[in-house]
């Protein structure tokens, strides 16, 4: 479990891959990344669910458009990645410098429904969606709209994913 929560903090270790948010490359980058971080939320409970894994299948298919092989894929890769923390430290940073504040938006939200797809919040999710919010510049308050959002729409049944 603490594996999970220590190397949630900022690095100075972006590596930008270009300035072309159209290339392949920089596609490539964000929906890894995104993938690493929903991984690492499902598993930060220590409890990798089913219901999880489908979540994170609709996600990452509404997303970017993509194929379960192509995200099968993805989560192989990001398994690996969520197990290093300079990797994850890589990841954040990246994000952080990279993302618009509404890109940053759509993935806590996307973390949120994952959070929720198991019908159990723990701490321990509580706690990384803090920690990685924070690596991601996003302030308590942005976070808790985006929960008010969620709960929102799964309770009116307008649940994206």
């Amino acid at each position: 479990m603490a594996r999970f929560l220590s190397f949630l903090k900022k690095s100075d270790a972006a590596k930008p891959v270009g300035d072309d948010r159209n290339s392949p490359e920089y596609k490539r980058k964000i929906e890894l990344s995104t993938c690493a971080l929903l991984l690492l939320m499902a598993k930060s409970d220590e409890k990798f669910t089913n219901d999880e894994r489908q979540k994170i299948i609709d996600i990452m298919s509404i997303t970017f458009k993509l194929d379960e092989a192509s995200i099968d894929e993805l989560i192989e890769l990001s398994n690996a990645k969520i197990n290093d923390q300079k990797e994850i430290d890589d990841i954040l940073a990246f994000m952080n410098k990279n993302f618009f504040f509404d890109e940053k938006y759509d993935l806590a939200k996307s973390l949120y429904y994952l959070m929720y797809a198991d019908s159990y919040l723990s701490d321990f999710e509580v706690s990384m969606l803090a920690r990685i919010g924070k690596a991601l510049s996003i302030n308590k308050i942005a976070l808790e709209t985006i929960k008010r959002d969620v709960l929102s729409d799964i309770e009116n049944g307008r649940a994206l994913f």
